[in-house]
């Protein structure tokens, strides 16, 4: 009974993982810039996975734009 209900976890997880990587970001940009609190993102689009934003900037210091693609090498696929 626990190994089914387990299993049913585990796939809901990864379906809303998956869900919200496919999904565009400019949908609930408001609610990740929460956690990003020192950085603001302006003209945002794509998805949290494959994204860009128009405008960077760090608290006043305006840094550009922006670029990501995130995949398990992420470390190296940050730009601005």
């Amino acid at each position: 009974m626990f190994g089914k209900f387990f299993k049913l976890v585990f796939i809901l997880i990864i379906l809303s993982v998956i869900g919200v990587a496919v999904t565009p970001l400019n949908l609930y940009i408001d609610k990740v810039e929460r956690h990003l609190k020192p950085l603001s993102l302006t003209g945002v689009g794509g998805t949290a996975v494959k994204g860009s934003a128009d405008s960077l900037k760090y608290q006043v210091l305006p840094l550009g734009e922006a670029e990501w693609l995130l995949y398990p090498n992420w470390i190296n696929t940050l730009g601005g």
